[in-house]
């Protein structure tokens, strides 16, 4: 037995909005961090200069949180629309 087609292209949708949404997404993200970055940096004195590492690793986290985040998504809502197999 197949799956529903309007619960895949329900899927597909939902994938389709939050492609749509995840620059927004990226550039918030990327924008409080650096700004909690910076207050933090403030306020503990050390160098003036940000460390480019810290930075990176903070995007690249980012990134990789919303990434994963459509991946478990995605199958998570695709593992309740689809039917269970019935023991014969």
């Amino acid at each position: 037995m197949a799956g529903s087609r309007g619960a895949a292209l329900a899927i597909a949708g939902l994938n389709v909005i939050y492609l749509m949404f995840l620059p927004v997404l990226l550039v918030v993200g990327i924008y409080t961090y650096l700004t909690v970055y910076a207050i933090v940096k403030a306020v503990d004195g050390g160098s003036d200069s940000p460390d480019p590492a810290t930075v990176l690793i903070g995007i690249v986290g980012l990134v990789t949180v919303f990434a994963v985040a459509l991946g478990l998504g995605s199958w998570a809502i695709g593992r309740t629309a689809d039917p269970r197999k019935r023991r014969r």
